[in-house]
C-alpha cells in the first residue's frame, strides 16, 4: 500500500463487514460438514456471488481473502499470521451473529461444527461467543453441554476431542448458562476424565446457579460469588431432596475454628471471650440461628443454609465445594479439649500455690506447710487426670469441618453422630473427579 492510499478499515468500520462475515462463516461450516481443512475451497466462487473483489478483503494490516485463497491452495500447510487468524475467526463468530440458531436442533448442530474446527483447525470463536450473540448465546452453551454429553459413556472415544474443545469453551465464558452447565456436567459424566477435566473447568468462584439440576445445562441467573475456591449459589427448589443415594447432613453452620497461633493470641487478649459473648447474645436476645443441611454429591459437597434472625429467614445461600478444591475434611467432639484445658488450669494453679507454699515452708522450717503445699499440688495433678476421663470422647454435638485449599474453611455442627460418620464415610469413598 502506498503512502498516499487510505488505512485499510477495521472489522467494525468495514463497508463490506456482512459480507466478508456470511462468506466466512458459508466455507468454514461447510468445510466442518466435510471434515475438511480446506476453509477456501470455493472461494472465487462465493466472492463472485456476493460481488466481492480482493481488495475488499483488506481489514486493519491484513487481508484475510488473500489468506484464505493461501489455504485454498496449499490447505493445513498454509502458513497464516497471527492477525490473519485473529481476523478470521471474528468474521466466522460476526457470521453466526446475523443468523444465529433459532432452534435446540440448529444450536446442536451448529455446536458440533464449531468443535470441530476448533479441535482441527486454526479457527475457535468459543471465547467470541458471548460477544457476538448476547444473550442468544444461551442457546449455543446448552448445545455444548449436550455435545460432551454425547462424548460421555465407558469407552467412548467418538467426538472427545470436541468435547475437550466444548468444556474449553464453557470454562472461558461468564455466561450463567455456562457456568451451570459445567457444573451440572461435573455432577452427572460418567466417563472419569471428561467429569475431571468439567470439575477442573469450573472456576474457583463460580456465579450463582439457580435450579440448575432442573434445566439440563442450566440457564441460570446468577446472584453472587463467594471466596476463592468455593461456589457460593441461592438456594433452588429442589435442593432440599437430594438425588437418591446422596447423603445428607441436618445441622447448624457455625464459626471455623482458630488456629494454634490465633487461639492463643484471642485468648490472652480476651478477643475470644468477647466474641463469645456477643454470640451468646445474639443466639440468646436475637435468637441468631443458622440452619443448615450438607449433601455429598458426585463432584463435591454442597451446604444449603439460612440465616434466622427473632424467628424471621433473612437471607439463604448455598456453596458448593468441588473435591479438587477439598484439602481436608474432619469431625470434631464440640469442645473435644474443654477438660484438658481444665486440667491445665488445675494442674498450673496447683503448681503455682504448692511452689508458693512449699517455698514460705523451706523458710519457716514448717513440716505442716510443706505437707500442705504438696497436698495442694497433688490435688492439681490428681484433677488434671480425673478431667481427662471425665468427658467422653464421643458426646456432645458433632462439628464437621471442611478445609478448602483455597477460601475460607466451613464448620457444621450436629448433634447426629451416625449422619456425620456416614457424610464422612461417603467424603472417602469418593475419589475427586
Amino acid at each position: 500500500m502506498s503512502k498516499s492510499e487510505a488505512p485499510a478499515p477495521s472489522l467494525a468500520e468495514h463497508p463490506r463487514r456482512d459480507d466478508l462475515a456470511g462468506l466466512v462463516r458459508t466455507l468454514a461450516l461447510s468445510a466442518a460438514d466435510e471434515r475438511s481443512g480446506r476453509l477456501g475451497d470455493g472461494l472465487e466462487e462465493l466472492m463472485g456471488e456476493v460481488g466481492l473483489s480482493i481488495e475488499d478483503g483488506r481489514i486493519a494490516t491484513v487481508n484475510v481473502l488473500e489468506a484464505l485463497l493461501r489455504v485454498a491452495e496449499l490447505g493445513e500447510q498454509a502458513e497464516l499470521s497471527e492477525a490473519e487468524r485473529e481476523q478470521l475467526t471474528r468474521l466466522l463468530a460476526a457470521g453466526i451473529a446475523l443468523t444465529p440458531p433459532e432452534d435446540e436442533a440448529q444450536a446442536d448442530r451448529l455446536a458440533a461444527q464449531l468443535c470441530w474446527l476448533a479441535a482441527h483447525t486454526f479457527i475457535d470463536v468459543g471465547w467470541l461467543l458471548d460477544d457476538a450473540l448476547g444473550v442468544d448465546a444461551e442457546r449455543l452453551w446448552t448445545a455444548l453441554g449436550n455435545l460432551v454429553r454425547s462424548a460421555d459413556g465407558h469407552g467412548a472415544r467418538r467426538g472427545r476431542a470436541e468435547a475437550l474443545v466444548a468444556l474449553a469453551a464453557l470454562r472461558g465464558s461468564d455466561a450463567s448458562a455456562a457456568r451451570g452447565g459445567l457444573r451440572v456436567l461435573g455432577e452427572q459424566l460418567r466417563d472419569p476424565a471428561l467429569r475431571r477435566l468439567a470439575v477442573m473447568a469450573q472456576p474457583l468462584s463460580v456465579e450463582a446457579v439457580a435450579a440448575a439440576s432442573q434445566q439440563g445445562a442450566g440457564l441460570p441467573p446468577a446472584e453472587d460469588e463467594g471466596q476463592d475456591g468455593e461456589a457460593t449459589l441461592p438456594r433452588h427448589a429442589g435442593s432440599d431432596a437430594p438425588a437418591s443415594g446422596e447423603p445428607r447432613l441436618v445441622g447448624e453452620l457455625v464459626a471455623a475454628p482458630l488456629g494454634p497461633f490465633l487461639f492463643a493470641l484471642g485468648a490472652l487478649s480476651g478477643v475470644l471471650l468477647l466474641l463469645w459473648l456477643l454470640r451468646l447474645i445474639a443466639r440468646v436476645v436475637l435468637r441468631s440461628r443458622r440452619p443448615a443441611s450438607l449433601t455429598v454429591r458426585a463432584a463435591g459437597i454442597t451446604i444449603d443454609s439460612s440465616w434466622d434472625l427473632l424467628g424471621r429467614k433473612l437471607g439463604q445461600r448455598q456453596t458448593h465445594i468441588p473435591f479438587i478444591n477439598l484439602a481436608r475434611a474432619a469431625r470434631e467432639v464440640r469442645y473435644p479439649r474443654l477438660a484438658v484445658y481444665v486440667g491445665l488450669i488445675a494442674l498450673a494453679l496447683g503448681t503455682f500455690l504448692g511452689v508458693s507454699l512449699f517455698t514460705d515452708g523451706s523458710r519457716a522450717a514448717s513440716p505442716s506447710l510443706l505437707a500442705f503445699a504438696a497436698a495442694v499440688f497433688g490435688l492439681g495433678v490428681l484433677f488434671d487426670l480425673l478431667l481427662s476421663r471425665v468427658v467422653p470422647a464421643r458426646q456432645g454435638k458433632h462439628r464437621l469441618l471442611f478445609v478448602p485449599r483455597r477460601g475460607p474453611a466451613v464448620a457444621l455442627s450436629t448433634d447426629d453422630a451416625v449422619a456425620a460418620d456416614a457424610a464422612l464415610r461417603a467424603l472417602s469413598t469418593r475419589t475427586a473427579p
